[in-house]
């Protein structure tokens, strides 16, 4: 069982490092600084003529600002210079977020979620549900047999260039095993992520032991799954079918997270073995009609002739 806000408690210390990290390494370099004499007696000069110039165009005093405004210059300089012969530069002087946008709080202005929120709840999530990434194949490893075959790769290809998708959002892929439909998944899903998208990819059966901790956690972590769940870019289920079905966990969660990537207008692709009528046999018509959608393509895989159906 996850402890009580486990996950969003190990996210908020994550945010939390990260952004003390950030302060104390910007801390450390000015207070290295203010030690060194040559530096403090530069920063002051620099101050007092920065002080001097505003007066001097606020008088209207315009014939001491060229020689206000070189002696800034060849002290800028000169400031460079100390920061170089300490291995500094001026950038190491301010805070240094991991992401610029939130500062590192995962909120920007006005409350909403930043786009950095995601991939840290992936990472802390990964750890705590034992979530990961397998190692994917990609399309250069793809090989496309005659000019039906690689009509078929260029159509994933299409799908991924083009994502993410505005019609046909999600892909079914069906078929007997070793047809390829796993392979082709992970392909998909592996340009994805090399195009900086977040994909979740995960086994039926690992989601299915998902649910069942999501079934005991707590409000708090329960709305931390479920985003993680519906959120990401592209979330692959990969050989639906193969998980036991437990009662009053697998059907309902499952019905629920494609409900709400289809609400949602999220993409996701299912592999699976069984065909179309054992489908609406396992997993009710409710379920079954969201995963056959309008906005899902259906892709038989026969281990020979790989033909595209809506």
């Amino acid at each position: 069982m996850i402890n009580d806000n486990q996950i969003m408690t190990a996210l908020t210390k994550l945010y939390d490092k990260k952004r003390m990290d950030a302060e104390n390494r910007a801390y450390e370099v000015n207070a290295f600084l203010e030690k060194d004499e040559a530096w403090q007696e530069n920063r002051y000069k620099i101050k007092a003529l920065r002080l001097e110039l505003a007066r001097a165009k606020f008088d209207e005093n315009f014939d001491n600002v060229p020689r206000l405004e070189e002696q800034i210059n060849c002290l800028t300089n000169e400031r460079a210079n100390i920061l170089k012969g300490k291995g500094l530069t001026e950038n190491m002087l301010k805070v240094n977020y991991s992401c610029p946008i939130c500062s590192d709080t995962g909120y920007i202005e006005g409350g909403g979620l930043c786009k950095c929120f995601f991939s840290n709840l992936m990472a802390v999530s990964e750890q705590i549900l034992n979530v990961q990434t397998p190692l994917l194949p990609t399309f250069e490893e793809y090989k496309a047999e005659g000019a039906k075959g690689e009509k078929i790769k260029n159509l994933f290809l299409d799908y991924v260039n083009k994502f993410p998708p505005e019609k046909i959002k999600n892909l079914l892929l069906t078929g007997k095993p070793g047809t390829g439909k796993s392979f082709t998944a992970g392909c998909i899903a592996s340009a994805l992520i090399s195009n900086n998208y977040n994909v979740i990819y995960l086994s039926a059966v690992k989601l299915n032991d998902i649910f069942l901790r999501y079934h005991t956690a707590s409000i708090g972590d329960k709305q931390a799954i479920f985003s993680l769940l519906t959120s990401s870019d592209l979330l692959v289920i990969d050989d639906l079918g193969t998980e036991p079905i437990l009662k009053n966990v697998t059907l309902e969660y499952i019905t629920a997270i494609i409900s709400e990537r289809l609400n949602l207008g999220a993409p996701f692709i299912i592999t699976t073995n069984l065909s179309l009528e054992e489908i609406k046999a396992r997993y009710t018509e409710r379920l079954s009609s969201r995963i056959m959608g309008n906005e899902t393509a259906r892709i038989p895989f026969d281990g020979k002739d790989l033909r595209l159906k809506k």
